[in-house]
């Protein structure tokens, strides 16, 4: 799912892929390849979302390292 996110702070996260034109018709040529018609829709669901934010980027945020117990915590 695509999400905006309007945030008042800088992040830093990493880009995976621009949504292009060529993105979105190979995903969509994807779909002519599965059997599965549920699969077959969720693929090209996913085509027609990623068609709207055409020029966006797919970003990941970067996962926050979990805080480690020093022996002070226990």
């Amino acid at each position: 799912m695509i999400q905006n996110h309007v945030d008042n702070e800088n992040k830093i996260v990493t880009v995976h892929q621009k949504i292009t034109h060529d993105f979105v018709l190979d995903i969509y040529e994807q779909s002519l390849h599965v059997d599965d018609p549920v699969q077959r829709e969720a693929i090209i669901e996913t085509a027609r979302l990623l068609s709207a934010s055409i020029g966006d980027y797919l970003t990941e945020d970067p996962v926050e390292p979990k805080s480690k117990k020093t022996k002070s915590d226990s």
